[in-house]
């Protein structure tokens, strides 16, 4: 899939206006910018302190994000065929009833003006990748699922192939699902806890990432 739009920023009236659109017109454009100046009017009344801007150099760069293989370039059957071979590995064991493996392959470019006379052209590569097992008690119906949990990378195809493990992950998922399907359940009470980094990120995820949105 492939989507193209802009977004522009003002400040009007001692306030931020967003907006943006997907009509590269200029007529389109000059429209937008209307919008973003009329939201930056509606905040203004709310602002303790106008916005000013600080005075900043003018900078004309353009950067490309390091990769080997760019994923685009790799042939579709051979990244399904990289998948069908991990789900076939994960289902080998023989402990587990499902799994569903994915790759999801990003290259974003975006150009950046301001009227500070900033030029810059960025273009980046971004990769993740990630296998899912089920595992189904047939007696009681329950069910557990595991993830392999695997970090997105800004590299190219080689983090997918070569770089992170994955035919460890489709050995290791099975055999801590069936561990995890025997686990009891936790006890109310107080626990000392060793936390896999994995539930960091997603702490920062939901404490930070989404506490700077524009939302919030």
């Amino acid at each position: 899939g492939e989507s193209v739009g802009f977004s522009l920023r003002v400040v009007c009236k001692g306030a931020w206006g967003f907006a943006s659109g997907v009509d590269l017109t200029t007529d389109a454009v000059a429209s937008v910018a209307h919008r973003a100046a009329n939201v930056a009017e509606a905040l203004a009344p709310l602002n303790a302190e106008p916005v000013t801007l600080a005075d900043e150099p003018a900078y004309t760069d353009t950067y490309v994000s390091l990769y080997d293989v760019d994923p685009f370039t790799v042939a579709e059957d051979e990244k399904i065929g990289f998948l069908l071979v991990l789900n076939e590995r994960a289902l080998a064991s023989k402990l587990i009833d499902r799994v569903t493996s994915h790759v999801i392959l990003v290259r974003e470019q975006k150009y950046f003006a301001s009227l500070a006379g900033s030029r810059i052209t960025q273009q980046r590569v971004r990769v993740k990748g990630d296998l899912t097992a089920v595992r189904i008690d047939r007696a009681t119906g329950a069910f557990e699922t595991m993830g392999a949990a695997v970090p997105p990378a800004g590299r190219g195809w080689e983090y997918i192939a070569t770089v992170h493990d994955f035919g460890k992950d489709a050995d290791e998922i099975p055999v801590l699902l069936e561990q995890k399907m025997k686990s009891p359940s936790i006890r109310p009470g107080r626990y000392d806890l060793v936390i896999d980094p994995t539930n960091l990120w997603l702490t920062i995820h939901e404490s930070i990432g989404h506490s700077t949105e524009l939302d919030r």
